[in-house]
Parts: C-alpha cells; sequence; structure tokens
C-alpha cells in the first residue's frame, strides 16, 4: 500500500479535497444501494411467503409513511421505496460521476502543465539535454494514464470496495454463515492471484512506458530525418524497425490486458463455485424447505449484486498496479525538469542609451573546452556592428551572451556602464530581436509565423514583410500572408525560412538587431536587398551581423574578427582586410574563407 500512499502525496491540496468529497458520496451511494437490495429481498420474500416476514413488520413504522388515506399492503410501499432510494442513488451517482472526471481532468492537466513548465524554464544552456521522446511520451501518454487508468481505477476501486463491504455486512446480519463462507472463499481466492498478477503488472506497465518512449524516438527521428532516410534508400529499414517497435507494444499491451483480467475472471468463477458448494450443503443438510429458500433468496441477490461489483474492483485493482509506475516516470521527470517555485518575475531590461560593451567575456559549455576566451569590444547605441570568423570560432555563442541568453563565465556585458544581472537578462532580451542561423517555422500560416504568438498588428507586420524581402514569397502563394507554410515549414525553401525568421526579428521593432548568418542562404541580390534594409534602420536600431563572408559586413560601423574565441582583429573594414595581408598557412586558409568567398 505504500504506492498508494505515495501516489496520495503526489496530488495537490484540492485534489486531495475532491478525493474525499468523491468518497463520501461512494460511501452515501452504497448504503443506498444497501438499503434498496435489503428492499428487493423484503419484496420478494413478501411474494414468496403467506404471510408478511417478521423482519417486514419491523418496517412497517417506516411504511406507513407512503400510506395516503386507504391502507396500502406492504408490498406497494417497498415498492415507493425502491423508486425513492433508487432515485436517490441515481443524483449520487450522478454527482459523484461528476467529481470523479473533474479530478481525473485536473490530474491529468496538472501533470502535462508541471512537465511542460518544467521543460520550457530550463537555463538556456541547458537545452541540448531534453530528452524529447521522454517529454513526449509523458505528455501524450504516461500524464492521460495517471489520470483515465491510475486515478480513475483507484476511485473506481474505492467506491467498488465500499459497495461489496456494505452488501457484505448486509448479508452478514441476515446469514452470518453463509456470508462468511462466500468472503473467505472471495478474499483468498483474490489474494493468490493478485499475489501471482500483481508484481507482473507492474513491471509490465514500467516495460510498456519505456516502449512507448522508444516508438516516439523512432517516430521524432524518421520525420526529422525524412530527406537523408530517402537519400541513403532507408526506408526499408526504418519501416521494419517502426513495426517491430509496434509489436513490442502490442505483446505488452496484450500480456497487461490478460494479467488485468485474470483476476476477475478467477474471481467470477470461483464465486459460483463457492454458491454451488453452499446450495449443495443445504440439500445435504436436509435444510427445511422454506428456510432453504428464504435463505438463497438473500443469497441469490447478493451474489448477483455483488458479483459485478467484485469483478469491477478486481480489474480496477489490477489496473492500478499495471499503471502505478507511471507515477515514478512523472516524479523522475519532475526531478529533471523542476518548475522554479511562485511566479516567475523578472526585473525590468535595461533600455540602451549609450552602448553595448563586452568585458574580459569567457565561457565553456560543460565538459566542453573553452568557446570565448577573454573577449573585450564596444558596440555604439545605433551602430552597425559586422562579427567575422570560421566556423567554431565561437560567434554564435558570443551573439547568445550578448542577448542575455547566456551569461559569461568570467567578466561581463555592459550595457551602459552596467553589468547585466541574471534577473534583468530575460528582460534584456525582450528588447532584442534574434534571428538565428536555422530559423524555426511551425505549422500555421505566414502571418502566424512572422508575429509568432505576439498580438497582431498589420502595420508592423507589413513593415517586417518589406524588410525582409518577402513580398516575392507572398505573391508565389494565392492565399498571400495567409498561405499555409506546411508542417515545420516545409513548403519553403531554406532562404525562405531565413527570411520569415528577419521579419519576425523586425517586427516587434527591437532596440538591438542581432542577425547570426541570417543571410547565408539567401542569392546575392535578395541579400543585399536586406542589407540595404538593415542600414536604413541604424538611426533606430543597433544592428549586430555575424557572418563568414567579410564582404556581407562590409557596410558596418565596426567589424570585429574572431577565430578560435578570441578577437583576432578589430576596426572598420580597411583595418579589417589589412589585417588579412601577409597571412600564411593556417591564417592563409582563413583569409580564403574569409575574403575569398565575397
Amino acid at each position: 500500500m505504500a504506492f498508494l500512499k505515495r501516489f496520495y502525496g503526489f496530488l495537490t491540496t484540492r485534489q486531495r479535497v475532491g478525493v474525499l468529497a468523491f468518497f463520501v458520496l461512494a460511501v452515501v451511494s452504497s448504503v443506498v444501494e444497501l438499503f434498496g437490495i435489503g428492499l428487493v429481498v423484503l419484496l420478494l420474500q413478501s411474494f414468496a411467503q403467506d404471510r408478511t416476514s417478521g423482519l417486514l413488520a419491523k418496517l412497517e413504522p417506516i411504511v406507513d409513511v407512503f400510506r395516503f388515506g386507504t391502507r396500502y399492503d406492504a408490498q406497494i410501499n417497498l415498492i415507493l421505496f425502491l423508486v425513492v432510494a433508487y432515485t436517490v442513488r441515481l443524483g449520487v451517482a450522478l454527482l459523484y460521476s461528476d467529481v470523479r472526471t473533474r479530478l481525473i481532468v485536473s490530474v491529468q492537466h496538472a501533470a502535462m502543465r508541471r512537465v511542460y513548465r518544467g521543460v520550457m524554464s530550463l537555463p538556456y544552456q541547458a537545452y541540448a539535454t531534453i530528452d524529447s521522446a521522454a517529454v513526449l511520451t509523458t505528455l501524450l501518454k504516461v500524464a492521460p494514464r495517471v489520470g483515465k487508468n491510475l486515478l480513475n481505477a483507484i476511485l473506481m476501486a474505492g467506491v467498488e470496495a465500499t459497495l461489496v463491504i456494505a452488501v457484505v455486512i448486509g448479508l452478514a446480519l441476515q446469514e452470518p454463515v453463509t456470508t462468511a463462507a462466500v468472503g473467505i472463499a472471495m478474499f483468498t481466492l483474490y489474494g493468490v492471484v493478485q499475489m501471482v498478477t500483481g508484481r507482473k503488472l507492474r513491471r509490465n506497465g514500467i516495460a510498456e512506458n519505456k516502449a512507448s518512449v522508444r516508438y516516439q524516438q523512432h517516430v521524432l527521428d524518421s520525420f526529422r530525418g525524412f530527406r537523408d532516410i530517402r537519400i541513403h534508400g532507408l526506408n526499408r529499414e526504418f519501416n521494419l524497425r517502426h513495426s517491430r517497435l509496434l509489436d513490442e507494444e502490442a505483446e505488452l499491451q496484450r500480456r497487461a490486458r490478460l494479467l488485468t483480467e485474470t483476476p476477475r475472471l478467477y474471481i467470477e468463477t470461483g464465486i459460483v463455485f463457492v454458491v454451488l458448494a453452499l446450495v449443495l450443503a443445504q440439500l445435504l443438510l436436509d435444510v427445511p424447505r422454506a428456510e432453504f429458500a428464504s435463505r438463497m433468496l438473500v443469497l441469490a441477490v447478493a451474489v448477483a449484486r455483488l458479483m459485478p461489483s467484485a469483478n469491477r474492483l478486481a480489474s480496477a485493482w489490477s489496473s492500478v498496479l499495471h499503471n502505478i509506475g507511471c507515477v515514478q516516470d512523472l516524479e523522475n521527470l519532475y526531478r529533471r525538469y523542476p518548475v522554479p517555485d511562485g511566479p516567475i518575475r523578472h526585473a525590468e531590461g535595461p533600455t540602451l542609451r549609450g552602448q553595448i560593451a563586452l568585458e574580459n567575456v569567457s565561457f565553456a559549455y560543460p565538459d566542453a573546452p573553452t568557446v570565448i576566451d577573454k573577449v573585450s569590444m564596444t558596440i555604439p547605441r545605433h551602430a552597425m556592428a559586422g562579427i567575422i570568423g570560421g566556423s567554431g570560432s565561437g560567434k554564435t555563442t558570443l551573439l547568445e551572451i550578448i542577448a542575455g541568453l547566456l551569461p559569461p563565465a568570467d567578466g561581463a556585458l555592459m550595457i551602459d556602464g552596467e553589468a547585466l544581472s541574471a534577473a534583468a537578462a530575460p528582460g534584456w532580451l525582450e528588447r532584442v530581436g534574434y534571428v538565428p542561423q536555422s530559423t524555426m517555422v511551425f505549422a500555421g500560416s505566414i502571418e502566424d509565423n512572422i508575429v509568432f504568438g505576439r498580438p497582431l498588428n498589420p502595420d508592423a507586420v507589413a513593415r517586417a514583410v518589406k524588410a525582409a524581402q518577402l513580398e516575392g514569397l507572398l505573391a508565389r502563394f494565392p492565399e498571400g500572408i495567409a498561405a499555409q507554410v506546411g508542417d515545420a515549414g516545409d513548403r519553403l525553401s531554406g532562404g525562405e525560412r531565413q527570411r520569415i525568421g528577419i521579419a519576425r526579428a523586425f517586427y516587434h521593432r527591437p532596440e538591438v538587431l542581432i542577425l547570426d548568418e541570417a543571410t547565408s542562404a539567401l542569392d546575392v541580390n535578395t541579400e543585399a536587398a536586406i542589407l540595404a534594409s538593415l542600414d536604413a534602420l541604424r538611426s533606430e536600431t543597433t544592428i549586430i551581423v555575424v557572418a563568414h563572408r567579410l564582404s556581407a559586413v562590409a557596410s558596418c560601423d565596426v567589424i570585429y574578427w574572431l577565430d578560435n574565441g578570441r578577437v583576432r582583429a578589430q576596426g572598420d573594414y580597411s583595418a579589417v582586410v589589412s589585417a588579412f595581408s601577409g597571412l600564411d598557412g593556417a591564417g592563409g586558409r582563413d583569409r580564403r574563407e574569409l575574403i575569398g568567398h565575397g
């Protein structure tokens, strides 16, 4: 039962109150149900006997309440009682069914929200550690199983257990020996079956979650690598692996279904055998016929109501054992992706009035060599700065430090002479427009991808479209800016995706605009037009451009040449070109890479 306590600790205070309210309603429903069963037995006994039984006579004062003027016989009053009892039970059942549904949805959605918020609250440098398949499996399968399967099974097991106990108590009051025989046989059989199947169910549930993660990972890899799979002719291999993973899940689900159904089938058969044994015993003991008929009538009514509840209880408890491993999976993700305590509050980001400066900034990723090594640079407000360097020189990392995405390991990012604090970094980032090397495009319209969740401003959209030279793209689609770009922008070329990223950055008119090789996939004419648009923004925006080609930053006020994480040269275009002169060996290769492609 320790895992039930663990699951209870998993719930919020409000959810615990809901569970308590549910079980209170379940107890009320069971009491009404027991009362109804007793009335059914009395009604049937009254039909089987010539006169009212002693137990029925005891209820006559209550039955008298339903006599209106003339005297009705006891049977009519019992029928009226049954109508009232089951009407009340219907209302209570509807109420606790609604409470149960609300609880299931609440627990499921709370788990999904917590995992999603935890992932989205990760520090920027930790994004590479996200296990996408495990997170997706949790959001799409594990969390629903905790709500729809586990919590629902616990609640239903509680309801059915309450009803079984109530019926057994009611039966014991009239037939203690018969009740003891049925109860001992049923619980012994159930205990033996659960000892055999319980541990297997728990192990199977954990294995099913792991198989789901493997399946999700394969599907994600297949969709992400669609082009490479087609190029290398690996469709057959990926299809075969997909089928193997499906077969693995199907086998685990088949096994779970069998293990879940086994207790119910054994208990159902066992109860029938016990009842038959009791009937045989009554016959062998030569019990008087009237007593035998009355006893069997009570037993038949009780078993007819008890057997479905016992079956549902067995199935519900098997479902609890099968799904309890989901709680551990969720707890593991909660620890891996913790949600910050309380609402996230950020200090207001600084407004750039003077200059951006890096002072002896160094940075290294965990368990990796230094990427940025004692870099210092100054970018005045409304200036256009260029950063060039070969692959792996640290350009992107440097931009992410300037944008406030990464904190320097040493040194400081200074905004108007003040070091940018961790609390103010998110606010500073809101003032920055960042165009990465690879633009994320989601399924939706071109306009949706430009606005990117911000409030829609048609004038700002038109301005961004013009700045990013997107008029030709809009003309290509009959729907214009409302055209759908396909899943992950599949209907767009690499250059068109880059231009959407540029338009997205332009849309909210940032104070600082950062472009990380954002024109590398564009043709020369489009690149020149976008650079001209950037040049026109100097009066209102500070612009930082990263490029492989020196010609792409020729119009910049200041250029920094980054090499192996250090500034190798700086100044205007002519000064940096001069720094390349006379280079040979590795430097000559840098020169050909940075200037020769220009």
